[in-house]
């Protein structure tokens, strides 16, 4: 009986192990291609129409700053067309301070006409965001302001590492316990 609830917490302990890196897992991925907060939405920019987005949402000093850019243009029939061929830039600078602008090559992402940049931003307040746009077709330029807000004085890392040491010791304690209980 005793070795029945031993490996019942055994598989408590794991099944808890495994829910959490799959939920790590799926954290990540979902996090890695697009998505966000929409900044600009079929904005014309030039021979292009843009949409952009920006996760995590909202940008914190000293944290990752993600941008997904989706280029369109408009066939000869009116018909909305990605653009695969565009070369992105995106440019972050802080209001009021030029010399600290943050310039990304953006690469393309999943899907033809998205592309995607990644960065820190070491300074709160106020940043303007641009995104320029060429190709064979022409170039365009569009932007839109954004507030970055003061670091996280939460270090959610500590915080996740601990929880998973006390569930650790809990179950190494549950099943230790289990094994001296007397028959």
């Amino acid at each position: 009986m005793q070795s029945q609830r031993m490996a019942g917490r055994i598989r408590v302990v794991l099944a808890l192990w495994l829910a959490l890196g799959l939920l790590t897992v799926t954290t990540d991925i979902s996090r890695a291609h697009g998505g966000g907060a929409s900044q600009l939405s079929d904005v014309p920019a030039g021979p292009f129409r843009l949409f952009v987005w920006t996760s995590p949402d909202p940008w914190r000093a000293g944290g990752e700053a993600h941008v997904t850019v989706a280029v369109t243009s408009l066939d000869p029939a009116g018909q909305t067309i990605p653009v695969a061929d565009a070369t992105v830039v995106i440019e972050l600078m802080p209001v009021g301070a030029p010399e600290r602008a943050i310039v990304l090559a953006a690469t393309p992402s999943v899907g033809a006409g998205f592309y995607e940049g990644d960065t820190s931003l070491l300074q709160a307040g106020e940043w303007d965001v641009s995104v320029k746009v060429s190709s064979v077709a022409g170039a365009g330029e569009a932007g839109f302001a954004y507030r970055v807000l003061p670091g996280s004085q939460i270090n959610w890392l500590l915080w996740l590492g601990s929880a998973l040491a006390v569930l650790a010791l809990i179950g190494y304690w549950g099943t230790r316990h289990s094994q001296k209980s007397p028959v």
